[in-house]
């Protein structure tokens, strides 16, 4: 990304960021491990749109009683959160890797 991004990303939604940092891997804007970074630009950019659903979600409870978050009619259920959760915690550390490697 370019120089000075990270000063301008408190502007931008999360959505966005992804956004921008999958169209400069499509565009060929990060030179190497583009084949590698392209499919965790992309997971990125799914879980920060399932990181707003989960941000404006309002709480309730399932029809068995279950507590839960609730968005446009879906449930997020603890279940759910926890995937959620692993899934980022897997895509940070995938784009960690990449960081570091390209680095080298």
């Amino acid at each position: 990304m370019a120089p000075g991004s990270i000063d301008e990303a408190h502007k931008l939604t999360a959505r966005q960021i992804a956004g921008k940092f999958l169209n400069c891997i499509e565009g060929g804007q990060i030179v190497g491990l583009t084949d590698a970074m392209l499919p965790a630009a992309e997971k990125f950019h799914f879980l920060a749109g399932r990181r707003n659903e989960l941000i404006h979600s309002n709480p309730g409870t399932t029809t068995n009683g279950d507590p839960a978050l609730f968005r446009d009619g879906s449930s997020w259920t603890i279940e759910q959160f926890n995937l959620f959760a692993d899934e980022c915690a897997d895509c940070a550390i995938k784009l960690n890797e990449l960081f570091y490697s390209a680095e080298a």
